[in-house]
């Protein structure tokens, strides 16, 4: 994709962009948050991605009281065009997303503005969850001092550890992005459920400068609804996608040793258990042959039994899933192999299993 040229930066140090559908229920609390900061040279564009409920007039009545905030209604997209929308729309120097039904902390942009004009490439800050009855749980991952990296050791310590190896959540809600590396290193957007972490993955490929913050800014609804946990039959295509952009930027960064291919192919398959995992929990109903059906076009797939053989060093799980999938016909017999296959293919593979909103 490209962008507009906004080269000539206004008085906005920080873009904050705020995509919103049907979000009538938490888009107030999320807006006061942003209105309220601290900080006074930020804006916050909002992008009103086809919503059909009484959230763009919310978004309308905070841009006729405060003069940063601006609304940009277009037809539904999904979030990841939403996003950049709002990013050709931007005219900070850096840029921040907040989802519609989260909330931060009315001191974050004044808490990292001393940062950001010290010229760092990336900031990252500490988040807590809540869910409807608003109790909060404060993460564990950012119970240690604030670090500052160059760039070799942002490579050696956060690129491996969470791009490569995706031990970690990749999301772009507790980060604050420079602009010109934005519209100069991220061309692929992505689609859901791995719109952030495509995004993360291209623009790590221009971070000199790293920073990341113990304090606790923001603020994450954890929601058992959330789209991210609803089976998009694309998901595996999409997944196959952002695996061929990450191999060639492994590449390009240097780090396409023997060990991080592993680690990639293991990330992938854990992925790919989250999918498995995200088809049979769906509660829609969806029949439980459909499910299968589902399940076995991912199964079957060449890619995943080439990574599969070179992880477990073994043909027996790919052979099982070729073997349920293409001989059996009794539908128990399925039911049956797929809980045998995937217990043992798991149980190698993965530890754990990660969501993400």
């Amino acid at each position: 994709m490209k962008f507009c040229d906004n080269s000539a930066w206004s008085k906005y140090i920080v873009s904050v962009i705020v995509p919103f559908y049907n979000s009538e229920n938490y888009l107030d609390k999320c807006l006061s948050s942003l209105a309220h900061q601290t900080a006074e040279n930020i804006e916050v564009v909002l992008i009103d991605d086809g919503s059909s409920d009484s959230s763009p007039s919310i978004a309308q009545s905070y841009c006729d009281k405060y003069d940063n905030f601006k609304l940009i209604r277009q037809k539904n997209t999904g979030l990841a065009l939403a996003r950049f929308t709002g990013i050709q729309a931007a005219k900070g120097e850096y840029l921040s997303f907040v989802d519609s039904d989260d909330f931060v902390d009315v001191t974050l942009y004044g808490s990292v503005m001393s940062r950001l004009l010290d010229g760092v490439d990336l900031l990252e800050f500490g988040f807590a969850t809540f869910n409807f009855d608003n109790d909060i749980k404060y993460s564990e991952e950012f119970a240690y001092d604030s670090v500052i990296y160059d760039k070799k050791y942002f490579i050696d310590n956060v690129v491996n550890d969470t791009i490569i190896d995706g031990c970690q959540a990749v999301v772009v809600w507790n980060k604050i992005y420079k602009s010109s590396l934005v519209r100069q290193f991220v061309i692929d957007f992505g689609e859901s459920p791995l719109e952030d972490y495509i995004f993360n993955l291209q623009y790590c490929v221009g971070v000199g400068k790293y920073i990341r913050l113990s304090e606790i800014l923001y603020f994450y609804r954890v929601s058992s609804g959330s789209l991210s946990k609803k089976f998009n039959r694309r998901s595996y295509q999409i997944l196959q996608n952002v695996q061929i952009i990450k191999e060639r930027i492994m590449v390009d960064m240097g780090l396409c040793s023997l060990d991080n291919k592993l680690r990639s192919y293991r990330w992938f398959l854990r992925y790919v258990g989250n999918i498995i995992k995200i088809i049979f929990m769906q509660g829609d109903g969806t029949s439980l042959r459909c499910k299968l059906s589902d399940a076995s076009a991912i199964l079957i797939d060449k890619q995943l039994i080439e990574y599969c053989t070179i992880i477990v060093k073994s043909k027996h799980i790919c052979l099982l899933s070729l073997a349920v999938f293409l001989g059996f016909s009794k539908l128990y017999v399925r039911v049956i192999a797929v809980k045998v296959g995937l217990i043992m293919f798991f149980k190698k593979t993965m530890p754990s299993i990660g969501n993400s909103k």
